[in-house]
């Protein structure tokens, strides 16, 4: 039997639970891992082979299989799209209890009553970076592309966008050109809003994410990767702008080189 502190892990869309995951067992943890049918990739299963296979609305079962396992802390790792709520996906009685308990359905609303639900059950959301070390960006230009002082303040007018739909619920990320808004992220995730923007970026957009204000680490982290970057490459934006300090970017060395080769400028600010 494993003597090795176990740590639950709730995996969604992305290459980030593959990473947090060999972190973790590199650390010195035994990763518990419940893999979301709908979001999840298949790179997953080869590092953990026995890791149950639970649909997003499948909440008693993820429940269920934690605490048969003794896990008391659990991370929710990588996107859920919340438009899995809406879809054709089968949601069992007690999360449907839940979501029908929430009035305003944004993201921190849903995610902080799904949270209170797993701890009513015993299970607590714990912040990722307790079993990491820091991933953190840190301020500046990381690409070898500066930004020009016109690029600057789209971005900083993007930030302020950015930060005001996001503290209403709205969304994280905003593409702008020369002082307009060009898209502004909803239901549909980054990368789709980044395409909404394509045909007016015209290599001048500038994409801007951040974190919502007193956004809980616990339930969603900000990411960036390579498949972040080709969304950018291919809809003909110029710049991505993070949030320094609240921003992971995975794998950030072939981030940064795959940036380069493509003419992006990458910032955190």
């Amino acid at each position: 039997m494993s003597t090795l502190e176990k740590v639950g892990v709730i995996a969604g869309y992305g290459n980030f639970p593959l990473i947090f995951v060999k972190a973790v067992k590199k650390a010195g943890y035994e990763p518990v891992v419940i893999a979301l049918k709908e979001e999840f990739s298949s790179d997953l299963k080869a590092v953990v082979p026995d890791l149950l296979v639970a649909s997003v609305g499948e909440f008693e079962k993820v429940v269920g299989y934690f605490k048969m396992a003794q896990v008391t802390n659990v991370v929710m790792i990588g996107k859920v799209h919340k438009d899995k709520l809406f879809s054709d996906v089968k949601i069992d009685d007690s999360l449907k209890q839940v979501i029908a308990a929430v009035g305003i359905k944004d993201d921190p609303n849903l995610l902080k009553a799904i949270g209170m639900a797993f701890l009513k059950a015993g299970l607590h959301i714990t912040d990722p970076n307790k079993y990491l070390t820091s991933l953190m960006t840190k301020e500046g230009v990381l690409t070898t592309k500066k930004p020009s002082d016109a690029i600057l303040a789209d971005v900083k007018y993007g930030y302020l966008i950015a930060k005001e739909i996001s503290r209403l619920g709205i969304g994280q990320t905003v593409v702008v050109r020369e002082g307009t808004v060009l898209a502004v992220e909803a239901i549909e995730g980054t990368d789709n809003t980044i395409k909404r923007a394509a045909s007016l970026s015209d290599g001048k957009g500038v994409v801007v994410k951040v974190a919502a204000e007193n956004h809980d680490m616990r339930y969603d982290i900000p990411v960036i990767g390579s498949d972040t970057i080709e969304t950018i490459a291919a809809s003909g934006v110029g710049v991505l702008a993070v949030e320094a300090g609240k921003t992971i970017i995975l794998d950030k060395e072939a981030v940064v080189k795959l940036a380069d080769s493509k003419g992006i400028v990458i910032v955190a600010i």
